[in-house]
């Protein structure tokens, strides 16, 4: 015999009235002057929709004028080298000493000493003489004095000098930048590339060797002098200047990027 089939079990649903509105979907409806999409046209992908806003954006900053006295809003910067080398390949450097300072660095900390013509320079821990000959090629100086104890920095710093053919003679001695045999208060700007502690140095030689040099320079500053060095030992130079500040003074601090690290370029006033 026949055995009736099971009853579906089937969910509860609240039966519709009248008032209700049907279900639809979240897509609204098609109206009569939108044109059908064609079955071979894609969607549009991310992407696609992003550049088409930017485009439309860039349009309508294109067509808005700033009065001078406004900022525009932010935009994008785009660096574009001009010439077929780097700015700081120079013509001059024949010997490159290692840890070498980047000449553009060293032309930047020489416009931060506020060069003069009348101006003393010294340039302690002078390396391959990039301070010394960047300061020249950016104006006249009264005298340029240079000073390393290593020979092959000098011998590199006198090639260089030699290369660049400067219009003024720059003097380079064998001095210790802690016991510098020159009096004091003779010098107006002093210049210094410090050694990181990584190619040149080392971070326990640094801790006694940059409190004695500050000293040292304070000795031969001139009251007003400046006194521009970079370096990578941060906490180190800065515990140093904490400890002699009645004697210099943190005009600017100015950070950088060199071959992957970000050292700091203090401008120091003798006070």
């Amino acid at each position: 015999p026949r055995t009736k089939r099971p009853e579906r079990r089937t969910k509860h649903k609240q039966p519709r009235t009248k008032t209700q509105e049907p279900r639809t979907k979240n897509k609204e409806p098609r109206t009569k002057n939108q044109e059908p999409r064609a079955k071979n046209q894609e969607p549009r992908t991310k992407n696609q929709e992003l550049n088409t806003r930017h485009s439309a954006l860039n349009s309508q900053l294109s067509t808005i004028h700033y009065p001078l006295s406004t900022t525009p809003p932010p935009a994008w910067e785009v660096l574009v080298r001009m010439t077929p080398r780097p700015l700081a390949t120079r013509q001059w450097r024949v010997c490159n000493y290692e840890g070498a300072l980047n000449a553009t660095v060293a032309r930047a900390m020489a416009i931060w000493s506020q060069p003069s013509c009348a101006d003393v320079v010294l340039n302690v821990l002078c390396g391959s003489g990039s301070l010394l000959i960047e300061r020249r090629l950016w104006g006249e100086a009264a005298k340029l004095m240079g000073c390393d104890i290593s020979l092959a920095a000098r011998d590199c710093a006198a090639q260089n000098l030699r290369a660049a053919a400067l219009p003024q003679p720059c003097s380079v001695f064998d001095w210790d930048a802690r016991q510098l045999p020159l009096p004091d208060h003779s010098v107006d700007v002093i210049l210094s590339d410090l050694p990181f502690g990584q190619l040149v140095g080392s971070h326990q030689a640094n801790a006694t060797l940059y409190p004695a040099v500050l000293r040292e320079a304070a000795r031969v500053a001139k009251t007003g002098g400046r006194f521009v060095l970079i370096t990578h030992e941060i906490r180190l130079i800065e515990t140093a200047l904490a400890e002699l500040s009645a004697t210099w003074q943190i005009v600017a601090t100015h950070k950088v990027t060199l071959r992957g690290l970000h050292p700091r370029i203090y401008v120091l006033n003798k006070i």
